[in-house]
């Protein structure tokens, strides 16, 4: 995810694997402080460190509505009685992270920018079992571009297969594949590398069993500057 603050007009990106803390920052930054949206899942991003608008519609989970009425009417407002339902059943019987519905940015932010933004922050959530609380690392950018690498492989990965399929099909027919996996990664991972080479990236280590309030109170405290 992506956001502008627009106090600072700092640029700054939140990366990880599913499940980790990006929307639910996502979406204090840019309802409860002075942050413009710029994307919720996916960031496109240049040679050149910048990040473009992607409005794709944000998937809000259930956690992220505990205690957030306002939340809660904005994302139930065109809703028929069954969709709630739905929603509250899979609620109960897969759990708060099992079930999401998504919403158009602007009816949820307070700003949402159209143009792009020079990136100054990079910060990887990561969870972990080791630590008591949430702690700040610096990181070198040669690993955070593979990390990163690496999340986009786990969490693309059906989308990989199609390609490897097209590498494999063609190479039996005597065709040059359109398409091949090394590049596309050793050209993404280039992109990541030159990027965070500017800029200084950090980890965010969570403690696994942070209560969501919690967690929401205390990267309050370093971002609302």
């Amino acid at each position: 995810s992506s956001m502008k603050n627009l106090k600072t007009n700092k640029t700054i990106l939140f990366g990880g694997t599913g499940g980790v803390g990006k929307t639910s920052l996502e979406l204090m930054l840019c309802r409860d402080l002075n942050w413009s949206f710029i994307s919720d899942d996916i960031a496109i991003v240049s040679v050149d460190s910048y990040v473009y608008p992607n409005l794709s519609y944000p998937k809000i989970y259930s956690y992220n509505v505990v205690g957030n009425m306002d939340m809660r009417k904005k994302l139930f407002k065109n809703s028929t009685l069954i969709d709630k339902f739905q929603w509250e059943f899979l609620r109960k019987l897969m759990g708060p992270g099992k079930v999401r519905r998504a919403i158009a940015p602007d009816e949820i932010f307070n700003s949402v920018e159209k143009t792009k933004n020079k990136i100054d922050e990079y910060y990887i959530l990561f969870k972990t079992n080791t630590i008591d609380k949430i702690t700040f690392e610096n990181i070198n950018y040669e690993d955070a571009g593979i990390l990163t690498l690496d999340v986009i492989k786990n969490e693309y990965h059906p989308l990989f297969q199609h390609v490897i399929w097209q590498e494999y099909n063609a190479r039996i027919m005597g065709f040059e594949p359109i398409l091949r996996t090394e590049n596309i990664f050793s050209n993404w991972l280039r992109i990541y590398q030159y990027i965070f080479k500017n800029i200084q990236p950090k980890i965010i280590k969570i403690p696994v069993n942070i209560d969501h309030k919690s967690f929401l109170s205390q990267m309050r405290e370093k971002f609302d500057v």
